[in-house]
């Protein structure tokens, strides 16, 4: 067996490497949602860096509860008492995912984030849309 394979198999790589896929997962969204957005990185006020800084917040801000609360769960649960898996206790930390995700997503960092991307989107429509008139 090739040795990714075995590392995969192993605690480590099964706690990692979901984690891993998971903030590839954003990096890529963040990118794609980027690239899509060119007309309205000069309207940022950092300009397209910090648009693309702004973007990869905004998601990890989104993602960032289910990575950690997951991190834990899977330390917990499949290594430290793998006894109480699909206990009450088991549950209630999914639910804490959801809870944790609408907290992060009230903070004022994350209400400033999608503000400053908002407002450099909505004034590259408003640019585009006084073009076509």
């Amino acid at each position: 067996m090739p040795g990714w394979a075995v590392w995969l198999t192993s605690t480590q790589g099964q706690i990692l490497f979901p984690t891993i896929i998971s903030l590839l997962i954003i990096v890529i969204i963040a990118l794609v949602r980027w690239l899509m957005s060119s007309n309205a990185w000069q309207y940022h006020p950092k300009g397209a860096g910090g648009f693309l800084a702004d973007e990869v917040l905004r998601y990890a801000l989104f993602f960032l509860p289910f990575v950690v609360i997951g991190i834990g769960i899977r330390v917990y649960f499949y290594l430290l008492h793998p006894e109480q898996k699909g206990t009450p206790l088991m549950w209630s930390c999914f639910a804490l995912m959801l809870v944790a995700r609408v907290v992060v997503r009230r903070l004022p960092i994350a209400k400033a984030v999608a503000r400053h991307i908002d407002a450099a989107r909505e004034k590259a429509r408003q640019v585009r849309d006084a073009g076509r008139a």
